[in-house]
């Protein structure tokens, strides 16, 4: 494995603000940066820690997070008893905003019982009402086929 350029080790890290910013924690991002522009696409967990420096037990675990949502899947390479990863192919960040979908539901859900709460105890609920009408209108835009839309178009600019 060659090591990676400034500008690669750069754009990693900048993946890796980027997942701060959204929500999850730095090193998710560092590894999901990798792997979208390392050589070869498969890494090992040996691979990915030197390439980002990152500690080995702390990309195991957030390979095992990664997995878990379906960003990335592990395979063995015939003749090698070493495991890799790699992106997981065909529609992985359409499973990952499936799964953002289902976690905007259970908030919905969530704020609708907050705001009836509210409502019992004769108490002001504006800012669950909004908390949850904001969930409420993205759960419609994912169903009024947003994600069906990014698979016609996928097919279409990527073949």
């Amino acid at each position: 494995m060659t090591e990676p350029t400034a500008a690669e080790r750069g754009f990693c890290e900048e993946f890796g603000i980027f997942s701060q910013t959204s929500g999850d924690s730095r090193v998710p991002g560092l590894i999901l940066g990798w792997l979208l522009i390392c050589q070869p696409a498969h890494q090992s967990i040996t691979q990915i820690a030197t390439a980002l420096d990152v500690s080995k037990a702390s990309v195991s675990t957030v390979i095992r997070q990664l997995q878990y949502r379906q960003n990335v899947e592990r395979f063995a390479v015939p003749g090698t008893r070493q495991h890799y990863y790699r992106l997981s192919g065909g529609g992985s960040w359409l499973r990952v905003m499936r799964a953002r979908s289902m976690y905007i539901a259970a908030g919905r859900k969530l704020g609708q019982q907050g705001i009836d709460m509210m409502e019992r105890e004769g108490k002001p609920a504006g800012r669950l009402r909004e908390f949850t009408a904001f969930l409420t209108f993205l759960e419609e835009e994912f169903d009024n086929g947003m994600m069906e839309r990014w698979e016609e178009y996928r097919s279409r600019h990527l073949g």
